[in-house]
């Protein structure tokens, strides 16, 4: 900042190297993602439709908002350490991947049989902005999974955990919001 002040300096342009202190893109961008989860729980919902369609399935607004404000976002972060807890957990869930793929457990919107990726789950990074779109993003393309990992047997101390239908669309909705800043980004070679 003391090289700018210098070189604007010489262009008769008056600069205080720390009044003018420039911030950093990225660290802005992960204060308003922060601020956009924070204040979703307590947005005000009132001119929302009482109902919405999402692929032929009703949503409520009451049964949505009521999600909402029990944090889905958390309880997402607690399935990822929960399925992480211990090497045993994690084979068991990427076993149940293996076994889903194997026997065609998983379908796409259409019905067919898709084949889910054999990855873990991965938590955010308080410090790294995109960090909860990359979380979500992998918990919802292993919903599936995660989904018949919870129901299974074993994980039968944990299966209160497990996400309702509305959760994971409000996810989805985070999802969206978020991956609008990453595809910016990612177009503008920034990250």
């Amino acid at each position: 900042m003391q090289e700018l002040s210098t070189l604007l300096g010489q262009r008769g342009i008056d600069f205080d190297p720390v009044e003018h202190r420039i911030p950093c893109f990225l660290h802005v961008i992960n204060i308003c993602v922060k601020h956009i989860i924070n204040k979703y729980p307590t947005a005000n919902y009132s001119t929302v439709s009482d109902t919405w369609t999402i692929k032929d399935q009703v949503i409520e607004k009451v049964d949505y908002v009521q999600a909402v404000q029990t944090k889905p976002l958390e309880r997402a972060r607690t399935i990822v350490r929960l399925t992480r807890a211990s090497n045993q957990r994690r084979d068991r869930f990427r076993d149940c991947i293996l076994k889903g793929n194997e026997d065609g457990w998983f379908r796409d919107d259409k019905g067919d049989s898709i084949q889910l990726p054999v990855v873990e789950l991965l938590l955010d990074e308080p410090t790294r902005w995109d960090s909860v779109y990359i979380m979500i993003n992998r918990l919802r393309t292993l919903q599936q999974a995660v989904n018949a990992f919870f129901d299974a047997w074993p994980q039968r101390s944990i299966s209160n955990k497990r996400l309702s239908d509305v959760d994971w669309q409000f996810l989805q909705d985070l999802e969206v919001i978020l991956e609008v800043s990453t595809d910016v980004f990612k177009a503008r070679d920034l990250i």
